[in-house]
C-alpha cells in the first residue's frame, strides 16, 4: 500500500503523466504528392531489423534525414518502444530509394538521444544515429546530406513561411498503412501560439485515452480528477519547448468563404504528417533556393490510434535550430 501511495504521489507531481497512456512509434503524409528521391536525396527510413528483404516498406515506422555522410537526424521517440530505448540491433536504416527498391540497408552503429529527452513530457524529442559507413556510392540517387537550421529562436517568429513535410506515412486519416512511396505535402510554418492552441476542450478530448491507463493502475476517481486539474492548469499547456507548428496553405478564395461563414474551417481536411512520419523533416528554403531542415516531426502526446485530422492531436515539430549546438558537438566528438 505504501508503494502504491508513493507511485501516485510521483505522478501527481508530474501533471503531464497523461502521456503515459499511449507510448509507441507514432506519426503520415496527408494531402501530399509523390516525392522523387532526386529532390529529397537525404531521406532515410527507419525499419524493423526483422523485416524480410523485399518487404521493407511493410516494416517502416519512422523517418530521418542524412545530415552528414555517417549521421542521421531523427526524433528520440523513434528509437524507443513504449518506455524502453531500443538497441542498434533492433533497427535498420534504408537509404537511397523512395520506394524501398534497390536502396542501401544499413544497421546503425550507435544511438545518441538528447540527454534531457523526457519520454513522458515529450520534451527534447531529438536523436542522432551514427552509421558504421557512408551510404553505397553506386546508388541510383546519391544520398546527399541535408543542411539544418542553426536559428535557435525560430519558434518565436510571428511570420508564416512555406515549408514541406516529407515521409512514407499513411495517406488516409485513419493511418491504416504506410505509403510504399515517399510523399511530400506543402504547409505553412506558423506562430506557435496561433497554430498550436491547446485548451481545456482539447485536453478533455484526450482524457478518455488517459482514463483507460489510470484505471489499469487502479487510481481512484478523486486522484484522476486532481490529475486533470493539474494538467489543465499547466502553463504553457502541454506544448513542449522548442516546438514548431504548421497549418495548411489556404487559398484566398477559401479564406474568404470561411470569413463569410459559407465554409466551416473546422470541417476541412488537415494536410500534414500522421503516424509513421515521426522523425522525418520539416523542410524550408534558404534565400539561395537550397533546402534547409527546420524541424523534426514529433507526436509527443499519445497519438497512437488517433485519426490524423484530430483537432485534439495536431502535429508538432522539434525546432532543429534550438539543438544545433548539441548536434554539432555529438558529431564532432564521435
Amino acid at each position: 500500500m505504501a508503494h502504491a501511495a508513493r507511485f501516485v504521489a510521483k505522478w501527481l507531481a508530474i501533471p503531464v503523466a497523461l502521456t503515459m497512456a499511449l507510448m509507441s512509434h507514432a506519426a503520415a503524409i496527408i494531402g501530399g504528392e509523390s516525392a522523387p528521391l532526386q529532390t529529397y536525396p537525404f531521406m532515410v527510413s527507419l525499419i524493423e531489423h526483422a523485416a524480410p528483404v523485399g518487404q521493407e516498406s511493410e516494416f517502416h515506422f519512422c523517418g530521418g534525414t542524412l545530415i552528414a555522410p555517417q549521421w542521421v537526424l531523427t526524433a528520440a521517440n523513434c528509437v524507443y518502444f513504449r518506455l524502453r530505448q531500443q538497441t542498434p540491433e533492433e533497427i535498420d536504416l534504408y537509404l537511397g530509394s523512395n520506394d524501398f527498391a534497390n536502396g542501401d540497408r544499413i544497421r546503425p552503429a550507435q544511438f545518441f538521444v538528447h540527454p534531457q529527452y523526457d519520454r513522458v513530457r515529450g520534451e527534447n524529442d531529438i536523436a542522432l544515429i551514427r552509421l558504421p559507413r557512408p551510404p553505397r556510392a553506386d546508388l541510383a540517387v546519391a544520398s546527399t546530406p541535408l543542411k539544418f537550421s542553426t536559428d535557435p529562436r525560430l519558434e518565436d517568429s510571428s511570420s508564416t513561411r512555406p515549408v514541406k513535410a516529407i515521409g512514407w506515412g499513411p495517406m488516409d486519416y485513419a493511418g491504416s498503412a504506410s505509403s510504399p512511396d515517399l510523399r511530400a505535402v506543402e504547409l505553412q510554418l506558423r506562430w506557435k501560439v496561433m497554430a498550436c492552441p491547446f485548451d481545456e476542450s482539447a485536453l478533455t478530448a484526450r482524457w478518455t485515452d488517459v482514463s483507460k491507463a489510470l484505471r489499469e493502475l487502479r487510481i481512484s476517481p478523486e486522484t484522476e480528477g486532481e490529475l486533470f486539474r493539474r494538467v489543465a492548469a499547466a502553463v504553457p499547456p502541454l506544448i513542449p519547448p522548442h516546438s514548431l507548428c504548421t497549418g495548411g496553405a489556404v487559398s484566398a478564395l477559401t479564406q474568404e468563404m470561411i470569413s463569410r461563414g459559407s465554409l466551416n474551417s473546422r470541417g476541412m481536411a488537415r494536410p500534414g504528417p500522421c503516424t509513421t512520419d515521426a522523425g522525418g523533416p520539416l523542410i524550408g528554403t534558404n534565400p539561395d533556393g537550397s533546402a534547409v531542415q527546420l524541424g523534426i516531426v514529433s507526436f509527443p502526446f499519445g497519438y497512437e490510434g488517433q485519426h490524423c485530422d484530430s483537432v485534439a492531436y495536431p502535429p508538432y515539430y522539434v525546432s532543429v535550430g534550438a539543438y544545433a549546438d548539441w548536434i554539432a558537438a555529438v558529431v564532432s566528438d564521435h
